[in-house]
């Protein structure tokens, strides 16, 4: 779920000085530690994140679907990139999944096919920060109101705990994620084509337990016990920004290294026409952050984004729970 890259009140500005598929593959597991804090939830307030979780699952307009459901797009025999040890998942969400979030999904995986895709609703959101982190995540993801900024959180948390690919549900991929990685990169992301902001992680490719993604999440879970919520306050746009400061950064594309990561950045070329927003690197398409399509102002899909039949995306496609 994108961000508009639109300016920022006062208060928010940021410093910048410092084809066919088969779906027979087997999930991938992990055995890490789930992420903890030292902060202890008394009763009552378990008891308001049990009843704030509730009310989310029932007021969601996904009724159809149940809470842990995750679609797969699965044909990967080798799951971790030897290139750099990053795995082969692309993780996608979106509110509801239907026919234009798979179609999109399919798109990333005929570029490329050695990839696992994951699309994930608000359920599967909620489900998986509930499983995998502490009750202050889900208490967070909870007070984060709009669907794009929890998508902001979520995106971080799946990352951090499993590391792999990013991508908003209407990036347009132009080219196999092969042909534009280097070498050795522990954090892939965009910078952003805005006067205020420094980054638009519309689109992160990085380890697990990176180090810088922590921090980002660090900033949210501590940003909401004394700020109050507003929409862009709380983009990931701000967070990166606030996070990471390379040195006399100027905005340009390459490879930089920042607290013992190596982080290489996109270029984001800005189009007076929304919908011809594009990202380069060493003057390549790599992807269009907004498919036609899209509407960006509800954060949803507004018709059909392909001709193909529903019949002919979901036979590439297996239900699974988690």
């Amino acid at each position: 779920m994108p961000q508009e890259t639109q300016v920022l009140p006062q208060e928010t500005q940021v410093s910048t000085n410092e084809t066919d598929v088969s779906t027979n593959g087997t999930e991938v597991t992990t055995n890490e530690t789930d992420v903890s804090t030292n902060e202890t939830d008394n009763d009552n307030s378990n008891d308001e994140i049990d009843k704030a979780l509730e009310n989310f699952i029932n007021n969601n307009e996904n009724k159809n679907i149940t809470m842990n459901q995750e679609v797969k797009l699965n044909n990967n025999p080798q799951n971790i990139d030897s290139n750099n040890d990053i795995p082969k998942d692309i993780y996608m969400c979106n509110h509801k999944i239907g026919t234009n979030e798979k179609i999109m999904a399919l798109k990333w995986k005929k570029l490329n096919p050695d990839y696992k895709i994951h699309l994930y609703s608000d359920f599967a959101c909620a489900e998986f920060i509930t499983k995998h982190f502490s009750r202050e995540y889900i208490k967070c993801f909870l007070k984060l109101k709009d669907g794009p900024i929890r998508a902001d959180f979520w995106r971080l948390c799946i990352l951090y705990k499993n590391g792999g690919v990013y991508s908003d549900i209407d990036n347009m991929p132009y080219v196999a994620i092969k042909s534009f990685r280097e070498k050795d990169v522990d954090l892939l992301t965009c910078i952003a084509d805005h006067e205020s902001l420094v980054y638009n992680p519309n689109l992160i490719i990085v380890k697990k337990n990176n180090p810088l993604i922590k921090e980002v999440l660090d900033w949210y879970i501590n940003r909401i016990k004394k700020v109050p919520y507003s929409y862009w306050s709380y983009s990931i746009m701000v967070a990166f920004s606030y996070i990471i400061k390379i040195h006399n950064f100027k905005k340009k594309e390459g490879v930089y290294n920042y607290k013992n990561n190596r982080i290489q950045l996109l270029s984001e070329n800005k189009h007076s026409n929304m919908y011809k927003f594009t990202n380069l690197y060493k003057n390549k398409q790599i992807f269009k952050n907004r498919v036609k399509g899209w509407d960006y102002n509800t954060h949803k899909f507004k018709g059909n984004v392909s001709e193909e039949s529903v019949e002919s995306i979901n036979r590439f496609f297996i239900i699974n729970t988690l």
